[in-house]
């Protein structure tokens, strides 16, 4: 007998830029003979959002005045754009006391008035001398206007536009091309404005809103809006409402890409139709790269890969390249059952978070299959208090151990299967009861082989 394992997780103010990029059709196409240089830094941006505790969302950007510009800006092209909020959305996801987050969508329209086409512009979360503790963050405010901690800047994670499923669990991605991350190199590359001392690897793209390619055409109409950029984060839930960050401040460096990249984010890679969106969207772009981060189901070798498929296990995002003090799986709330066969373990990169070759099972024999309380980014819930047992939604004749408690976040519970087949296991737990996390076809089919719904 060989056994397959398919997992299944239910899951307004104006800037003024720099030099204007070639034009391409409706349909981006790379150019014949690209020429390939560093991200160019067009501008600066402040941006603060407002009522993320509340709920009651909304946002204000500014130019930011730069060093030796008087005008306040890189240079000044006939004008220059202009980005507005008109929609925003937020989830809460956990409890105050265990790692819970809010997860919130700024949702912007982007208007180029400066008589230039842009092309792949990213708004890179970016450094100055009054960011907090080496963040893009400059301010933390809450409900009552004073200062939150300043601690809780490091925790602020770039994430992609996201909703809450029906089943009350499950994250889904609402559209692509959202996040972009690169690479420490390439990020190293950007020449800032002198008095910008570090740019993040990590940041949001700027689309367009008609053809849905990446080319911003300049206007000279005021009512023509012909971009859109999706701002989104996931902040800690604070033990009390009191407490909860309400206002928050930052920095982007708006920079000009002469490479198609896309990213597919943490948040989207387990759900099955964003994917099928961003592959889509890579086929449309004629993306050359597509960046996935931990976990992604891509990096199983039965999953095609993206085009210039490569992996950023995870991301800088707060510290410098040389000291970095947080990465975009920082620890979040209790989401997910894991099941692990025996010989796998958990992997913080590896695609599903796990890594291993299992051992087949025999009939009749007990099977012992490892279920551990996981958060969304491949962390193991230590303290969680839950009782975790198997059962079967289709397959042959199988029977289970008693349900275990967890112990560090983990618990064991045997399966013996009396007969061959197919089975569909649930991994449950008290508070995920009505999660299906995992499928165990088990009979003669390939083996070691792991699929993403």
């Amino acid at each position: 007998m060989r056994f397959t394992l398919v997992r299944r997780w239910a899951a307004a103010a104006a800037f003024v830029p720099l030099a204007a990029c070639a034009g391409d059709a409706a349909r981006p196409t790379l150019p014949d003979d690209p020429v390939e240089k560093p991200p160019q830094v067009l501008g600066l941006l402040g941006v603060t959002i407002t009522g993320i505790a509340s709920g009651q969302i909304r946002s204000t950007v500014t130019p930011v005045p730069l060093a030796g510009n008087g005008r306040g800006s890189l240079s000044v092209v006939n004008g220059g754009m202009t980005l507005e909020g008109i929609l925003s959305t937020f989830v809460n996801d956990g409890t105050r006391t265990n790692n819970g987050q809010r997860y919130f969508v700024v949702h912007y329209r982007f208007r180029n008035a400066t008589g230039a086409t842009r092309n792949n512009m990213t708004l890179l979360l970016a450094t100055r001398a009054n960011s907090i503790l080496n963040t893009g963050f400059t301010s933390l405010l809450k409900s009552d206007g004073t200062p939150a901690d300043s601690s809780i800047a490091t925790s602020i994670i770039p994430v992609g536009a996201v909703a809450m499923a029906s089943d009350g669990v499950s994250l889904m991605g609402l559209y692509p091309d959202v996040m972009q991350v690169l690479t420490e190199s390439e990020v190293a590359s950007i020449t800032p404005p002198s008095d910008v001392t570090n740019i993040l690897p990590v940041g949001f793209m700027v689309r367009n809103r008609d053809t849905q390619g990446r080319q911003i055409p300049a206007t000279t109409d005021p009512n023509v809006w012909d971009g859109e950029v999706t701002v989104a984060f996931r902040v800690p839930r604070q033990p009390t409402a009191a407490q909860d960050v309400n206002s928050i401040s930052m920095y982007f460096a708006v920079v000009e890409d002469s490479e198609t990249r896309m990213t597919e984010s943490m948040e989207e890679a387990f759900d099955t139709a964003a994917v099928r969106r961003l592959r889509e969207r890579a086929s449309f772009l004629g993306a050359t790269t597509v960046t996935v981060l931990a976990g992604s189901p891509a990096l199983d070798p039965a999953i095609p890969d993206y085009p210039g498929q490569r992996q950023i296990c995870a991301p800088r995002t707060a510290g410098t390249a040389a000291s970095p003090t947080t990465f975009m799986n920082k620890p979040a709330s209790y989401a997910r059952v894991a099941v692990l066969r025996p010989g796998e373990s958990l992997s913080a990169c590896g695609a599903y978070f796990r890594s291993g070759t299992p051992s087949a099972p025999v009939y009749e024999t007990p099977y012992t299959l490892t279920l551990k309380a996981m958060d969304r980014y491949g962390n193991v819930r230590t303290a969680e208090a839950d009782t975790m047992k198997l059962v079967q939604s289709s397959g042959p004749s199988v029977s289970f151990g008693a349900a275990a408690p967890l112990v560090s976040g983990s618990a064991t519970v045997d399966a013996t299967w009396h007969a061959g087949g197919t089975s569909v296991l649930w991994g449950v737990g008290r508070r995920l009861r009505n999660q299906r996390v995992i499928d165990v076809p088990f009979g003669d089919t390939p083996g070691g082989l792991l699929r993403s719904r």
